[in-house]
């Protein structure tokens, strides 16, 4: 189930960017517009640009001709869990919306159509118990003391 959907105007340098590097630009803008509630946890990015599936696959690594820019946000992103599933374009209507229906100047941002969109970020980890966290604390060599000692006073 998607948490959010979120769009934005590109500034003058961004829109000369290439198309790569736009779609990048969109899943990292958002991620973190989206960072307190994915941070820690497991969620599935979705994507429309079969390109980037090689780019920000944490299971093949970042290839070493990507521009500067990208391995940057490859790196930040590394630093997420996620998996990430192209979908088609003809799929992803809630995207498509978002970039040919802006609300123009209303935030500040210039009347471009010109738009970088979060396609969609879906959660599915499972929530904390507090029987897991009961579990772990047993088991961790620091914890376990800790509530041995407060236990036997």
């Amino acid at each position: 189930m998607p948490i959010a959907f979120a769009s934005r105007t590109l500034n003058e340098a961004e829109k000369r960017y290439s198309t790569l590097e736009k779609e990048a630009l969109a899943i990292v803008w958002g991620t973190k517009k989206l960072y307190q509630y994915i941070e820690g946890r497991t969620f599935k990015l979705l994507y429309d640009h079969q390109p980037l599936s090689s780019i920000f696959n944490q299971k093949s690594g970042i290839p070493q001709t990507t521009t500067a820019r990208i391995q940057r946000w490859a790196i930040f992103l590394s630093g997420l869990t996620f998996s990430i599933e192209y979908i088609k374009s003809e799929s992803n209507g809630n995207a498509d919306a978002l970039c040919r229906l802006p609300l123009g100047d209303q935030t500040g941002f210039s009347n471009s159509v010109d738009i970088a969109m979060i396609n969609n970020i879906a959660s599915f980890s499972e929530s904390l118990t507090l029987r897991d966290i009961e579990d772990e604390t047993k088991v961790d060599p620091v914890l376990s003391k800790v509530l041995k000692s407060s236990l036997s006073g």
